[in-house]
């Protein structure tokens, strides 16, 4: 009976592992395939040496951002509007980087780093900006707006 127990508690388990992992990989499609379409969208117009990172930024319009290198080894951003495809590329040497505009964030916000969840690069209003996100209390957020040029304030989005 003991015996019988167990196996049943261990293959409920281990079916409950593999649906968890199933749900966790069919979350991440969208988002793999996001990246791929503004992979091949960016190597139309412009050579793509290696992909470093990819955001996806969501503010009045939709924008996929890839970080690349192109065959220069120089590092520079693409942002790609979902609707439409215009691309706008900048160079990594004209911005600030995500992590400095973490570390401003943290500044201005007067915040822990463990506090910071994630910053992306994307327009809004036809500008560069990095949004980062970070939680308030227990259970809010906000988003804290730079100008990815500057490094300054654009706006922020409190107690959500």
């Amino acid at each position: 009976m003991k015996r019988k127990l167990i196996n049943a508690a261990a293959l409920i388990l281990g079916l409950l592992l593999v649906f968890c992992i199933y749900i966790f990989y069919t979350s991440q499609r969208p988002l793999q395939r996001a990246e791929k379409e503004a992979i091949e969208v960016v190597g139309e117009k412009y050579t793509i040496q290696n992909v470093e990172n990819f955001y996806w930024y969501n503010g009045s319009e939709t924008y996929f951002t890839l970080a690349a290198t192109d065959e220069n080894n120089e590092l520079y951003y693409a942002i790609v509007q979902q609707d439409g495809g215009q691309i706008t590329q900048l160079f990594a040497k004209d911005i600030i980087t995500e992590s400095e505009a973490k570390s401003i964030a943290l500044y201005d916000l007067e915040i822990d780093d463990d506090q910071l969840r994630e910053a992306r690069l994307g327009l809004l209003g036809g500008d560069a900006v990095w949004e980062v996100n970070y939680r308030q209390g227990q259970n809010e957020m906000g988003y804290y707006y730079l100008d990815a040029t500057t490094g300054d304030w654009v706006k922020k989005i409190t107690n959500i």
